[in-house]
């Protein structure tokens, strides 16, 4: 889910400058398209989880419907364990 979600900010940061603010009918388009059968209350709850587990910097807006990305590095990066 996470590499899904870090593409899509990636593309909609490259198209828009900046990507802080994804709505998530956005995100459910793109997960649809990338072939998930998942509607936007479970989308939102995947979301949920994956910043509470910290795979994602950021909250939540209910209000907005949209979640809301921190400014640096959204995306944490795992270190390579040799």
């Amino acid at each position: 889910y996470r590499n899904l979600f870090k593409r899509a900010y990636l593309c909609i940061k490259s198209a828009r400058g900046q990507a802080t603010r994804i709505s998530l009918s956005d995100l459910h388009t793109i997960a649809v398209a990338a072939g998930w059968d998942v509607d936007q209350e479970e989308l939102e709850c995947i979301l949920a989880t994956l910043i509470q587990q910290g795979y994602i910097k950021g909250k939540l807006d209910p209000a907005r419907e949209a979640v809301m990305l921190s400014r640096t590095a959204p995306f944490w990066r795992e270190k390579a364990t040799v």
